[in-house]
């Protein structure tokens, strides 16, 4: 009886873990085509994207609970992070050179660096 009660608990932490990770994937899709508008010189679609992908990472946030919601919270962070540096790219997208170079660069780095944890996060809970 005691590992059915247990077996349940997991399972239902799966299941809350579960969706906010969803939408921080779904984040990171909006992400991926706010870098493919800049890179086509679109400011206004890598705008929408990145406020989309701003507020479904919020709202992973805000949604996990429990014992990962620190863990969660974290990558949450760093995608928002990541979608501030694409949004200060935006910023430089006309003029170019190195201010636009340095701003792609940040905003990648941070977005590589929020993707591992994501796999880290998606492995450990599975």
């Amino acid at each position: 009886e005691l590992r059915k009660s247990e077996a349940r608990a997991a399972a239902a932490e799966q299941k809350l873990l579960s969706f906010p990770l969803q939408l921080i994937a779904r984040g990171n899709d909006y992400l991926a085509f706010a870098k493919s508008s800049l890179e086509a010189k679109q400011d206004i679609p890598s705008l929408l994207a990145l406020s989309q992908a701003r507020t479904l990472f919020e709202e992973a946030s805000a949604k996990v609970t429990g014992e990962r919601a620190t863990e969660v919270g974290k990558l949450a962070a760093f995608f928002l992070d990541a979608t501030r540096a694409y949004r200060n790219a935006v910023l430089y997208l006309e003029t170019g050179g190195e201010d636009y170079t340095a701003a792609l660069g940040k905003a990648d780095a941070l977005r590589a660096s929020a993707m591992q944890l994501l796999a880290l996060l998606l492995q450990s809970s599975q």
